[in-house]
């Protein structure tokens, strides 16, 4: 790469060492300057001044921690090679004059250390790793993803079984949190999990890897019941699945291949358009409901009728019911009123926290009274040949009671694995899928 030579101002002290451009173009962000700032290694830092106004620090541990230098990262495997020990022994500017050349013709910044190991920097790269995302209200926007309720949002969006076209059905669950594929064998299951595993991997739960399920134990090729309403005819209210595991299941898969005779519809809520709602309308409520963990449990006794021993025992006792990424986002919706586990709230000697338990009883009956509220509900009937795929971090998922007998099949599925084949066919407007 040609080098740029360029003008530069080196403090006697050598704790400033400063460059400046004039020249801009326009159109682009253009940094100005670059000078090292601070008394000592380990807090020493670069503050760039963009041309258009502003500036930003970035610490030299952070700098030379993030150096894509053949010594520095593996671009055969895109890991560092850093064992993370020696961070402040390696961020040691050299005394060269050259140890910081801001080029503009390259438009990258480039440092030497004093190890001779030299780091060279795009500037959208600088921009890219370095800089927080704020939340915003258009997050959502921005990211692809679409909020809907009953209104916007009149049946899942499809594709076809024949000829399926993953990275359609990637942007369509991306942007809904749901979609489905139509044309699936339902004369038996084997299609349906041939499909799911064509997608991502299966994730297994004490329930089972895949599962057929009917309310009617006698049903040819039913699984035993376990002691869940999901294997009855009731109704079922809005609610995300697996609240009492900690690695809850990322995507919930169902297969209608024997309707009821009457009832059993299906109904979604989008989680993240009622949460964005909540935010607005309760915003101490929505703060009470983001900090304050929630334990879920799952018990299922042995199927000894004489017995109380418990089987099956599971419990996550430090997850909340809404989860924020780091800019503020919505990223997970952990709502299940049936499964909550005893509620230990209060504390000996402190009434403050009876109060405050009063407080989440509030929050989190207003936040249901929302999720229930038929403005978000979009009701639809599960018919055999069409498998439904959920974001069960994102939509939450009930059941209308219904007569006679329901056969259904599914599974759970890793959505990580899910979202690490989609990024790479997704536009970059699902970056952060």
């Amino acid at each position: 790469m040609a080098f740029m030579s360029t003008a530069m101002n080196l403090a006697s002290s050598a704790t400033k060492l400063s460059l400046r451009l004039c020249s801009s173009r326009a159109g682009q962000v253009h940094i100005a300057s670059a000078t090292v700032c601070g008394t000592d290694d380990r807090s020493k830092y670069i503050r760039l001044q963009f041309a258009e106004s502003g500036t930003l620090d970035v610490p030299l541990v952070w700098l030379r921690d993030h150096c894509r230098s053949a010594r520095n990262y593996n671009w055969e495997t895109n890991q560092r090679r850093s064992r993370a020990t020696k961070l402040f022994a390696a961020c040691r500017l050299s005394d060269d004059p050259d140890a910081l050349v801001l080029d503009e013709r390259e438009r990258v910044l480039k440092l030497r250390w004093r190890d001779a190991t030299q780091s060279i920097f795009t500037w959208n790269e600088l921009l890219r790793w370095s800089v927080k995302e704020k939340f915003s209200q258009n997050n959502h926007e921005r990211r692809g993803i679409t909020l809907w309720n009953s209104d916007s949002l009149k049946d899942v969006p499809s594709v076809g079984a024949k000829n399926f076209d993953f990275p359609v059905f990637a942007r369509l669950f991306a942007r809904f949190g749901v979609a489905s594929v139509n044309g699936v064998d339902s004369r038996n299951e084997k299609a349906t999990k041939e499909l799911c595993t064509s997608i991502g991997p299966i994730q297994g739960t004490f329930f089972g890897d895949f599962w057929t399920f009917s309310n009617a134990s006698e049903e040819p090729g039913a699984e035993r019941r376990h002691e869940d309403t999901a294997y009855s005819n009731e109704d079922i209210g809005p609610h995300t699945d697996g609240t009492y595991l900690d690695q809850t299941p990322g995507i919930q898969v169902f297969h209608c291949l024997k309707p009821a005779t009457f009832g059993g519809d299906t109904i979604l809520v989008d989680g993240f358009a009622v949460a964005e709602q909540f935010r607005k309308t309760y915003p101490k409520e929505f703060d009470l409901l983001r900090t304050i963990p929630l334990e879920h449990h799952y018990v299922e006794k042995k199927p000894d009728p004489e017995s109380d021993k418990v089987k099956i025992y599971c419990r996550s006792t430090s997850n909340t019911v809404i989860k924020l990424d780091k800019t503020g986002a919505l990223c997970q919706i952990r709502f299940n009123p049936y499964d909550r586990a005893p509620m230990k709230f209060m504390e000996m000697n402190n009434s403050k926290s009876c109060e405050e338990a009063i407080e989440y009883y509030d929050a989190y009956e207003k936040f249901s009274n929302m999720i229930h509220d038929p403005l978000y509900a979009v009701q639809i009937s599960l018919r055999p040949g069409t498998v439904i795929f959920i974001d069960n971090h994102r939509v939450l998922h009930a059941r209308t009671s219904f007569e006679g007998t329901r056969k259904m099949c599914g599974c759970y599925m890793s959505r990580d694995n899910f979202c690490a084949h989609a990024r790479p066919v997704l536009s970059k407007t699902f970056s952060e899928l």
